[in-house]
């Protein structure tokens, strides 16, 4: 089987879903984009070339022998990492979250975020789990026996995937036809690391590794370019293609919260998210791709009922900003409940915000129950946007992403609206302009109707630390 290659990424309406289609489609077309990263200076000048001297090149062995020693004696490990991807066919930066965990020989989970779509790489000893939210769809394969097997199987399909897979199983990182060079110490979030950059034909790329007994992977850069087919010409043959044709990629990728104790053994329990369609594969076929790319074009996204719509909500406990506790299943059968999915990095999101705070302003003392969700994010660039923006919303915490899994939530802004009898009445994808009138009118037609009278029965999905697996 061909290896998968693909990058998830929120399924939202209008030009959202482009841009997330053009990232699927980036990776597919570029085996190593997603190993990379960079900010709009490195992609118009890429890093300073270094000292190529047998000597640097004997330090950077070395330090690189000393850091495949130590991966490999662990038996487990824990990390987060945060990546920032740019490319000449995506308009601004998409940035990546990851939470890695692993335990020799196979066990292995990765939950990646682009935004507040989340796509998972689970491996339990049994079964592979992958999900790409982008084409709404996930697959389960066997088992890799090992690290080693899985390697060749997942070579790119998240960002620093293979670069972790590689430390885990002795490869080689980056191009193995090039060598590394030592660049020098620096610092690297308050580590002192060992700066060693590669130059291949593909492209270039840097690693920070720690200095010390545990070398850990801090940070690593990749800048990747690739041409497009010319008029005279295929793929690779760049002597008369225009310069207008080159594909230019980065990845800048920070690390940190090393562990070198695997994780719990749930972290590796495999749940496909609300939403998402079993398929064979996560390649899409070309057909399968231009029907996407015409629903993309047309924002449809609105015309498809949503899998939870219909449903019983799912009751969960969530950190209120500024202190307190959100707990759903006070309200749950008794009040209509609109909860809206969200982030501070979304520009859809922050035009609607204003929307639905109207909204709630005319409902509110009708007794409709408001929670705008921030997803994936940390309390203080929350409570710093919602200082400077005078958000009025009662703003509930959601940095795993727990809450956003349980009702499906595949791209923001995601707006839930639930009855009086506790299931999902309405669910609105992406900015809609006309989102005022549509939510105050399914509003007034579910406050008209009677309750039902009965609370649901079922135990919050979490602790209200949010730390716990819904």
């Amino acid at each position: 089987m061909s290896p998968e290659r693909h990058r998830a990424m929120p399924v939202v309406a209008g030009r959202r879903v482009r841009v997330a289609l053009a990232v699927v489609l980036l990776s597919i077309a570029f085996a190593g984009l997603c190993a990379p990263l960079a900010t709009s200076a490195l992609l118009a000048s890429g890093a300073p070339p270094g000292d190529g001297s047998t000597q640097a090149r004997a330090d950077a062995t070395r330090v690189l022998d000393a850091a495949r020693k130590f991966y490999g004696s662990l038996r487990g490990l824990q990390a987060k990492s945060t990546a920032s991807v740019e490319s000449s066919a995506l308009s601004g930066k998409v940035e990546v979250q990851l939470e890695v965990g692993a335990e020799r020989p196979n066990l292995l989970a990765v939950r990646t975020t682009v935004g507040a779509g989340s796509g998972d790489v689970v491996c339990d000893g049994k079964k592979l789990y992958l999900s790409m939210p982008a084409l709404r769809r996930y697959t389960l394969l066997g088992a890799p026996g090992t690290f080693g097997q899985l390697s060749e199987q997942l070579p790119t399909l998240v960002p620093g995937l293979d670069i972790l897979l590689g430390l885990l199983t002795g490869r080689a990182l980056g191009d193995s036809g090039a060598a590394y060079i030592h660049l020098g110490m620096e610092q690297v979030a308050g580590a002192i690391c060992h700066h060693l950059q590669q130059m291949g034909p593909g492209g270039q790329m840097d690693v920070w590794v720690e200095d010390g007994a545990q070398p850990w992977l801090r940070r690593c850069l990749r800048v990747q370019q690739g041409r497009a087919a010319g008029r005279n010409g295929r793929s690779g043959q760049s002597a008369r293609v225009d310069s207008t044709s080159t594909v230019r990629a980065a990845v800048l990728q920070e690390f940190t919260d090393w562990s070198n104790t695997p994780p719990p053994r749930a972290t590796f329990t495999i749940k496909p998210a609300l939403g998402l369609n079993k398929a064979d594969t996560l390649y899409p076929t070309a057909e399968e791709m231009k029907a996407l790319m015409r629903g993309a074009a047309g924002g449809d996204a609105e015309a498809r009922p949503h899998p939870s719509e219909g449903l019983p909500a799912k009751p969960f406990r969530l950190e209120q900003l500024g202190g307190g506790t959100v707990d759903l299943s006070q309200h749950l059968g008794k009040d209509v409940i609109v909860l809206d999915f969200w982030a501070t990095w979304c520009r859809p999101c922050v035009i609607a915000m204003p929307l639905v705070e109207h909204v709630a302003e005319r409902f509110r003392p009708q007794g409709v129950v408001f929670y705008a969700i921030d997803l994936r994010e940390g309390t203080e660039r929350v409570a710093s946007f919602v200082r400077d923006r005078h958000v009025s919303l009662r703003v509930a915490l959601d940095p795993r992403g727990e809450v956003g899994d349980l009702y499906g939530v595949a791209g923001i802004p995601h707006t839930t609206v639930i009855d009086r009898s506790g299931r999902v009445a309405h669910v609105h994808i992406g900015f809609r302009e006309d989102l005022e009138d549509v939510l105050g009118a399914e509003l007034q037609a579910l406050l008209a109707q009677p309750a039902a009278g009965h609370r649901p029965a079922d135990k919050p999905a979490h602790n209200p630390a949010g730390g716990g697996q819904p």
